[in-house]
């Protein structure tokens, strides 16, 4: 009788550690699959935060550019000795209009 006890027991424990094993393999491999998952997840953003970096470089150079071409500007301005004014024309057909303004 006792021997019979020790099968089923010894049974019901191996029953668990098969069930036990299938189901650590099914996590395992879960796991492995979002593991892909990120790395592809992380890879794209790299990948973005080269070209996010490369725009950024990009954008410095055009504002640079875009200093250097003020700064000529300014010069040629200055050696014309240009004055910049505003004009506005009188308007007769407007009836706020006044004249000399």
């Amino acid at each position: 009788m006792k021997l019979n006890k020790f099968k089923v027991f010894l049974f019901v424990v191996i029953l668990f550690l098969v069930t036990a094993n299938i189901y650590i393999a099914q996590q395992r491999s879960e796991i492995q699959a979002a593991i892909k998952e990120l790395e592809q997840e992380q890879q794209e953003l790299e990948q973005d935060i080269e070209d996010y970096n490369k725009l950024l470089d990009e954008v410095d150079k055009l504002l640079d550019t875009q200093e250097e071409l003020q700064d000529k500007y300014q010069e040629v301005i200055d050696i014309l000795e240009i004055d910049t004014k505003e004009i506005t024309m009188y308007a007769p057909l407007d009836p706020e209009a006044t004249e000399g303004m």
